[in-house]
């Protein structure tokens, strides 16, 4: 487990619970923690660097948004995975990737502009990766469940 100085513990606790909205956020944070900018971005780059940190970025309820959006689950064998997921993240509406175990052992999301074109967009993946088995799960109701972890 990685521990953390008392500065990255409330770097991080704002960085998930009151990200400033402002012109300048990080100067912002500077001000909050009384540090100069430059320290705040060189921490959270270490943080990025370090895997702490994987993004940085505002959630969109897509659909309000007039985007289109479903879990695509499939099924490759062993040796082609590698292949597969290099497939899958070349496509730039990817926006979540992870193998697992199970019958299905590689679960993506996939965002497009409409449902035709996330409709093509699978298709055409699904011809360059030829899966053994594929599964369209479309969303029915967002249920959203928001955990921070307070350090």
């Amino acid at each position: 487990m990685r521990t953390f100085d008392a500065i990255d513990s409330q770097l991080i606790n704002l960085l998930q619970h009151d990200f400033p909205l402002a012109k300048e956020p990080y100067k912002e944070l500077a001000t909050r923690l009384d540090i100069p900018e430059d320290e705040i971005l060189g921490r959270v780059r270490r943080l990025k660097t370090d895997g702490v940190i994987r993004e940085i970025g505002p959630i969109f309820n897509l659909k309000m948004i007039g985007l289109a959006s479903t879990l695509i689950a499939l099924r490759v064998p062993e040796h082609a995975v590698d292949r597969a997921v290099q497939i899958i993240n070349s496509y730039a509406g990817v926006t979540h990737n992870y193998e697992r175990e199970g019958t299905y052992n590689i679960w993506f999301t996939l965002t497009a502009s409409s449902e035709e074109g996330l409709a093509a967009t699978l298709e055409e993946m699904k011809g360059k990766i030829h899966p053994l088995r594929w599964l369209v799960v479309p969303v029915k109701r967002v249920l959203k469940l928001k955990t921070n972890f307070t350090l």
